[in-house]
């Protein structure tokens, strides 16, 4: 499961969101001025072909472990756009 990767880097917040790694369609992060909160923007395809985003805010997060994060959702992507 994607998140829990996730939850393994994120000390300070437990992420509680399951989701299929086939469910992934692209991601994106997005730095908030003036704190030290990160948003991860996860781009998901429902079973009924619906595309969702889910925002999840990242707190203390390092660049070390934002390229993992980044490198990881990556390979998944890559892994589904392969499959298809």
């Amino acid at each position: 499961m994607i998140l829990r990767f996730i939850e393994q880097l994120s000390v300070l917040r437990i992420l509680k969101l399951y989701i299929a790694n086939e469910m992934l369609e692209n991601f994106s992060f997005l730095n908030r001025f003036f704190t030290f909160n990160k948003t991860l923007i996860l781009i998901i395809k429902t079973d009924k072909g619906e595309i969702k985003a889910n925002k999840l805010n990242l707190l203390y997060l390092s660049k070390k472990e934002e390229q993992r994060i980044k490198r990881y959702l990556k390979r998944i992507i890559n892994k589904n756009n392969f499959s298809e």
